[in-house]
């Protein structure tokens, strides 16, 4: 009898111990499944304030130069959300102008851009120095568009 107690006892033992460890290898793997998906998540809210920045450089440039401080744009060419859902978002806008005078050959428009990115529960904002620069044509004297610059970014996750 004290036997077959005692290899019950054995067997209990191990399975407890078997439940255990399964245990901690569902929880891991959870923890591991959940960093990965807030990492995934915060380089999409980093790619979607990015392309706040991009999108603005672009309609700067559609508007000749011709905007103001406190402009503001939000998912101007992506109205359905960036990746293919709606849960990435972005919203830049101006805080700074520096126009060149009109002697300035070429003419260096500079801007401060700061564009705040979100996917799902994670964000990010990013502040760039954006020059834009456009030359005179010969010909006829106007100015067409020839190149950009970012001066410098800031990134700041929160």
């Amino acid at each position: 009898m004290k036997k077959k107690g005692s290899a019950l006892l054995i067997v209990i033992i191990i399975m407890m111990i078997t439940f255990v460890l399964a245990a901690l290898m569902v929880d891991i793997s959870i923890k591991s499944n959940r960093v990965n998906s807030d990492t995934t998540n915060r380089t999409k809210a980093y790619y979607s304030a990015e392309t706040g920045i991009y999108d603005f450089i672009n309609y700067i440039n559609s508007k000749g130069c011709n905007v103001s401080n406190g402009t503001s744009i939000a998912n101007l060419n992506n109205t359905g959300g960036l990746y293919g859902d709606n849960m990435a978002v972005y919203k830049a806008n101006i805080t700074k102008v520096i126009q060149p005078k009109d002697t300035d050959d070429p003419k260096i428009y500079t801007y401060d851009i700061y564009s705040s990115g979100n996917y799902s529960s994670q964000g990010c904002t990013i502040v760039a120095e954006v020059a834009i620069t456009y030359i005179k044509n010969i010909n006829d004297g106007s100015y067409s568009y020839q190149s950009y610059s970012i001066k410098w970014k800031k990134v700041y996750n929160s």
